[in-house]
């Protein structure tokens, strides 16, 4: 018997053929209209701003009381880790230029504030015990006056070389054009025998009594006292007389073996040193600021920039395992 050839239906072959390509493309269409609006979303995204979340009590960010427009962290352990450097640093302060002050959250390994005969009195004439080390971190114009002494400091301590120049190298090309060069406050601070006619703010003005611009410091005097919330911490005078007063973030209660300079030469009220530094002490005993030679090898650091005030901090909470990013 011959077979009977039956027409096949193409219409109906085009018409599923459209349905199933249509059906893709609205597919398609949904999924890159979302990722559209998820990229523009991101693209939008503010930077954030540390300044909008204040506190007035507990860890967190503070107005600083001492210095009008200027912030500060406070407390044991506020959220104020930042990467910088691929390690985590803390923030201390957004400075009223916009800056932001940084210390590095782990020690560098102990070295000399400034070595022995480093600036010999020839052309230093402040310096009037070399063999001991200088405590003024850098060169000043004119003369540097510390209680009773005064003379010129014509060339930068040890630490100033270090931090500036092998230090710094050592930093990522990324991290290095991050940081502002900048002012610091290297006055010495004067340790009161009558711990009641000394204060902060007496301690910023000894502090700001002269400047030395570079790219990488140490914490302040200042930095330390203002760090704590204990309202007992009232001034350097009062710290050295008295353990476990400015405890914060700053000081590691656990680690009993951490000292490490500030950027601060010491001076008594009535018996000045040239070589005398503050130094962040961490003994058994307790915790408080002490004075050391500048030539002491005892003494770690923990280094602080200034980053520009161009960067944005794109993520981050703050805390250790979730710190703010810098945009690169």
């Amino acid at each position: 018997m011959r077979k009977i050839k039956r027409k096949k239906n193409y219409n109906l072959y085009i018409l599923v053929a459209c349905v199933g390509i249509l059906s893709v493309m609205g597919i398609g269409y949904s999924y890159l209209q979302e990722t559209l609006s998820i990229n523009i979303g991101l693209s939008m995204k503010q930077p954030i701003d540390i300044t909008n979340e204040i506190v007035t009590s507990g860890d967190g960010l503070y107005e600083d009381q001492y210095e009008e427009g200027r912030y500060v962290y406070r407390g044991s352990e506020p959220n104020n880790y930042i990467q910088f450097n691929n390690e985590l640093w803390r923030i201390i302060a957004k400075e009223t230029d916009g800056t932001y002050k940084i210390v590095r959250d782990d020690l560098l390994n102990e070295k000399v504030y400034d070595a022995a005969n480093n600036r010999l009195t020839t052309n230093n004439t402040y310096c009037d015990s070399p063999q001991y080390g200088c405590n003024a971190f850098g060169k000043v114009n004119g003369t540097f006056t510390s209680g009773n002494k005064t003379g010129t400091v014509t060339e930068d301590s040890s630490m100033a070389e270090y931090l500036n120049n092998t230090y710094f190298e050592q930093l990522d090309s990324v991290a290095q054009e991050q940081i502002q060069i900048h002012k610091f406050n290297i006055g010495n601070v004067i340790d009161m025998t009558n711990v009641n006619n000394d204060s902060i703010e007496k301690n910023i003005q000894d502090e700001q009594a002269y400047q030395w611009e570079g790219k990488v410091g140490m914490i302040n005097v200042s930095d330390y006292l203002k760090a704590t919330i204990d309202t007992n911490c009232k001034s350097v005078s009062y710290d050295n007389s008295n353990y476990n007063v400015c405890l914060s973030y700053l000081v590691n209660d656990t680690d009993v073996n951490q000292h490490y300079w500030t950027m601060n030469g010491y001076s008594g009220e009535s018996s000045a040193s040239s070589s005398a530094v503050w130094y962040v002490s961490h003994y058994s005993a307790g915790i408080r600021l002490r004075n050391i030679v500048a030539n002491s090898t005892l003494r770690d650091i923990k280094p602080v920039v200034f980053l520009k005030s161009s960067i944005e901090l794109t993520s981050g909470k703050g805390t250790a395992s979730d710190p703010y990013i810098i945009k690169e």
